[in-house]
């Protein structure tokens, strides 16, 4: 997932949450996940040359696509906290949505699925 700007909040990938997941379900703890993968592309670098001030610009640079691949890729690693699963019982919280439209269109077919 992507990288906060912040040293204490590196960077993380599915292994790592998959890790984790199997980890914080011994305690019936919560993994919280910033779910954004950085996709680049021609059209990022056109937009990052906009008036980096503008919250504007700051938005056009964070596509939604980058937080479907990320929820894309947590509902892949989820698998693994369904009953007999490695990290089962294991709960995964998505901090935010960005893009309530697609994203949380995802979430529903996955819960819809899986319930």
């Amino acid at each position: 997932m992507c990288p906060s700007g912040i040293n204490d909040f590196p960077m993380t990938n599915s292994s790592h949450i998959k890790e984790g997941l199997s980890i914080l379900a011994k305690y019936r703890r919560p993994l919280l996940v910033h779910a954004e993968i950085p996709q680049y592309s021609e059209s990022y670098l056109e937009d990052a040359a906009n008036d980096p001030r503008l919250y504007s610009t700051y938005l056009k640079t964070r596509p939604a696509s980058w937080e479907e691949a990320a929820i894309r890729e947590l509902l892949t690693v989820s698998k693994d906290t369904r009953i007999g699963g490695p990290a089962e019982g294991a709960h995964l919280h998505v901090v935010h949505l960005s893009d309530a439209g697609s994203s949380l269109q995802l979430l529903k077919q996955k819960v819809m699925v899986t319930v």
